[in-house]
């Protein structure tokens, strides 16, 4: 599942470009205007991410950030103006209002209010019913926005313009127990998350109970079913396959089995539960640090599998300068030019 709100190159390519041709309701007071947009666009990327960088002590040559940003603005721009796309002053607004918030407080946001609010900020002016393609949907009359509906979602052959979420158009409709399904996803405490492949048929999502098994929606796996994946096991289990994944003869048909306790022994990341990290110097399962507690101090000591600078250690997957930081932080070294 896309999360553009965790990678800025993406969200600059495909919202750097407030282009095309620029729908009536432009005179809105709510509105920008399609030639204040990508100035607008561009100041909060750079300069709030530059921001945030020095705040979390690091740096971000801003000036190469405006250079990339405003490449790939011309770029879509043209695209979208082969494809006959229209840019969305209401759209355009409602998304810089997302990225002043989100750079005001340095903190990623959830990733489905970034798909709603910024991914179609562009789009066509096709009705609800037709064919379409991409972003070639419009808006039905009483102004809800229209999105792609693959075939499975529209009830036709080829995909229509439906009034239905972006979520909804990417993953399909949220299924119940029995419904015929062709994707399982999980999602996060930020709207964003994991898919399998995509096929016909509605979502199955983890976080309700279920996931896709045998083209169905079908409950999670209890204590000793055989499994495949740790996320089609009930909370609180995992999926141990008895053999290491390296060797060619290991059967990848495993067993859910119950997380190991917090203290329990461990010889790495594997051994122990989501919400725990295998303790160097002890080997036991040790519960994951909020932010703000101590990292990284046996990073090269990480058992059978390597740490990456203790980020195991935080419940966030950051460790940095020693510190674990905020889930979702765009104070991270990862997201600026000095580490």
């Amino acid at each position: 599942m896309p999360s553009l709100a965790r990678s800025l190159p993406l969200l600059a390519f495909l919202l750097g470009s407030a282009c095309g041709k620029v729908t009536d309701d432009s005179s809105d007071p709510a509105a920008t205007p399609e030639a204040e947009f990508a100035s607008q666009f561009v100041d909060l990327v750079c300069g709030g991410q530059r921001a945030c960088c020095e705040r979390g002590s690091h740096s971000l040559n801003e000036a190469a950030c405006r250079a990339r940003t405003a490449a790939a603005t011309t770029k879509r721009q043209e695209e979208a103006s082969r494809a006959g796309q229209s840019y969305d002053p209401l759209l355009g607004e409602q998304c810089l209002g997302l990225l002043r918030q989100i750079f005001t407080s340095c903190q990623e946001t959830n990733d489905q209010e970034v798909e709603e609010k910024c991914d179609i900020l562009f789009h066509g002016t096709k009705k609800q019913g037709e064919e379409c393609q991409g972003n070639e949907c419009g808006r039905a009359p009483d102004g809800t926005l229209l999105r792609c509906a693959r075939p499975s979602l529209s009830g036709s052959t080829g995909s229509t313009c439906q009034p239905i979420s972006e979520r909804e158009a990417q993953e399909g409709p949220r299924g119940k127990a029995g419904e015929a399904c062709g994707t399982t996803c999980t999602t996060d405490e930020h709207g964003g998350g994991e898919c399998s492949a995509m096929g016909d048929g509605v979502t199955c999502y983890t976080n309700d109970g279920l996931f896709c098994g045998g083209q169905h929606c079908t409950a999670l796996l209890a204590a000793g079913s055989a499994c495949q994946r740790t996320e089609f096991c009930i909370a609180g289990f995992h999926c141990a396959v008895p053999c290491a994944l390296s060797d060619p003869t290991c059967s990848q048909t495993g067993v859910c089995e119950a997380d190991p306790a917090i203290g329990s022994p461990c010889q790495g990341l594997q051994d122990c539960s989501q919400d725990a990290f295998c303790e160097a110097s002890g080997q036991l399962c040790t519960a994951k640090k909020a932010a703000g507690q101590p990292c990284g101090a046996d990073s090269q000591k990480c058992g059978t599998l390597p740490c990456e600078g203790g980020d195991d250690e935080c419940l966030s997957g950051f460790c940095e300068k020693g510190v674990c930081l905020e889930t979702g932080s765009l104070r991270r070294a990862e997201q600026c030019d000095s580490k």
